[in-house]
């Protein structure tokens, strides 16, 4: 009969010694880095959202500055045909 511990993955922590779950990054107990690939893709994943966000951003900003644009440009249609 397996117990919910033995289903857990572990690893050895290189430091300290120490079991911990594979999905670690870092040991909790002497805070070394556990898993360089896991801890890369966790930065790789940041930097990409941080990217979107970005852009997201920069979408706002330029939907924005058309929207005030395309309120001047109707400004001046308007004064134009009011002139005729």
């Amino acid at each position: 009969m397996e117990t919910i511990f033995n289903s857990l993955k572990k690893s050895v922590c290189t430091d300290c010694g120490r079991d911990i779950q594979k999905d670690f990054i870092f040991c909790p107990w002497c805070g070394s880095s556990v898993n360089k690939d896991k801890q890369i893709e966790n930065i790789a994943l940041h930097e990409e959202n941080m990217r979107i966000k970005w852009h997201e951003e920069q979408l706002r900003q330029d939907a924005k500055i058309l929207d005030d644009l395309e309120k001047e440009l109707t400004a001046y249609v308007v004064c134009a045909q009011l002139s005729r």
